[in-house]
């Protein structure tokens, strides 16, 4: 008994659990012990060493709320793990000598900044609450990226467009699945996507036909029918819509010659242009029942339901209480769909003082430095969604050269090379062993991906990240 109780009181407490396991994954405390194979709900303690099999990886969740996925064939240490009981306060230190891992860091990193430490051959890795990516590469990344790029230029021949500037988090739900991917600057978009954007988060938009959206922050837009040929065909069509919050537009070469070719529903009224660009943006719910009372002040902002305004053109807003046409420099505020426009006489802050960039301020790259990369051998870091610019990732050479990383962008060290890389190399951006650790459904995003890629069938709506 006495034995008993001296071995409870020196046992180790875990520091996490598994949280997804597919294929065969094993863990070893200090080289000395005894290996243990990993499967869901298995717990993990400081001093694990895991390690992963071929076409295996599992998904990590620590008692902060951190998550890490670790991908196959990978050799990965919790070399140390503290923290203090409300899960708040600690240090967490990583190593990763090969293979890959994807981080979404918890509760410790993002209040105590770079917190969480992940130690590579080429240096230290830091993040304050950012997701991202540490691949390790020696040939193996180059074939990967020959067989993601041959999928890019699948899914380019069946999206609407591309996202040419994003910040924070935006992601993509498909209506037909309800399967959701994270967006990248690069990332492809789809007939039936819903855009989801979260607070201090914003994606700009370029669709084939050279139209351009910014979908501004805790809004969502959905992609509700998109054809274009590049000839003028009489089935090219755009039919958008705003479900909430913020959209900013300029509009293509659908529905220049055909207006009907383009419309953009909102909650109150549908949206018809005549070359064209303008700004929405939805209050609260975008309706309202109550009726704005003739020559009665609105307070813009504050008053439930849609306002706009139009910078270059003009727009028609058409709902049960009619047609109305919105001209240059025109705004107008509606209150649900059963009442008219009223014009406001000077055009709100909401809009001259909109922090979401105009999208003709932004131009659409041919290319992404990090998705023309050869994936040679070296590490690649990649920072994913996050809002604290050059904070977000740190990377420490062994010789002290520090480097910042803001949301996406990739650092790269080979060698005696090392560069800062717009956008997400496409052998990480379509790894469909390494979805994100915050995956709703893992075994999904797996097998979907992992079909494109093989060539059995194009998901192209599931191209998770």
């Amino acid at each position: 008994m006495i034995l008993l109780v001296c071995f409870q009181a020196w046992a180790k407490i875990p520091v996490g659990k598994v949280s997804f396991a597919r294929g065969s994954a094993a863990a070893q405390e200090n080289d000395s012990g005894q290996p243990r194979l990993l499967g869901k709900d298995s717990e993990i303690f400081e001093g694990d060493q895991i390690q992963t099999g071929a076409d295996s990886f599992v998904i990590l969740e620590f008692m902060d709320g951190g998550r890490i996925t670790v991908r196959p064939e990978t050799h990965f240490n919790i070399a140390k793990y503290h923290q203090d009981q409300a899960n708040t306060k600690g240090e967490i230190k990583l190593e990763l000598q090969q293979g890959g891992i994807r981080a979404a860091p918890g509760s410790i990193a993002i209040t105590q900044g770079h917190a969480i430490q992940l130690e590579t051959p080429q240096g230290t890795a830091q993040s304050q609450g950012t997701e991202f990516t540490a691949r390790l590469c020696t040939n193996d990344c180059q074939k990967e990226n020959k067989n993601a790029t041959a999928l890019a230029a699948k899914l380019d021949e069946k999206s609407a467009g591309q996202v040419i500037k994003i910040h924070g988090v935006v992601s993509a739900i498909v209506a037909s699945t309800s399967n959701s991917r994270e967006l990248y600057l690069g990332s492809p978009v789809f007939e039936e996507d819903t855009l989801k954007s979260e607070g201090d988060s914003y994606a700009v938009l370029q669709f084939k036909d050279g139209g351009k959206y910014t979908v501004q922050e805790n809004s969502e837009f959905l992609i509700a029918q998109y054809r274009f040929s590049g000839n003028d065909s009489p089935t090219d069509r755009a039919f958008l819509k705003l479900l909430s919050g913020g959209l900013r537009t300029i509009s293509g070469a659908i529905g220049k010659t055909n207006r009907q070719a383009f419309n953009l529903k909102t909650p109150v009224a549908t949206i018809g242009i005549r070359g064209t660009r303008f700004d929405l943006f939805c209050q609260g719910e975008c309706r309202s029942d109550e009726a704005a009372k003739k020559n009665a002040p609105i307070e813009v902002g504050k008053r439930t339901g849609l306002y706009s305004v139009v910078w270059e053109g003009a727009i028609s807003e058409t709902n049960q209480a009619g047609v109305f046409s919105v001209g240059t420099n025109q705004s107008t505020y509606i209150a649900n769909g059963k009442e008219s426009a009223v014009y406001l006489k000077q055009i709100p802050d909401l809009f001259l003082k909109n922090p979401a960039p105009s999208p003709k301020d932004v131009a659409a790259p041919s290319t992404t430095a990090a998705s023309s990369s050869t994936a040679g051998p070296g590490l690649y870091l990649a920072a994913h969604a996050g809002k604290n610019a050059a904070t977000d990732v740190k990377f420490t050479t062994p010789n002290g050269q520090t480097v910042g990383l803001d949301s996406q962008k990739t650092f790269y060290v080979g060698g005696t090379t090392s560069a800062v890389m717009e956008g997400t190399s496409e052998f990480m951006m379509y790894d469909n062993h390494m979805p994100t650790p915050m995956a709703s459904n893992p075994a999904v995003t797996y097998s979907l991906l992992r079909d494109s890629l093989e060539g059995t069938s194009l998901v192209y709506f599931c191209a998770c990240h």
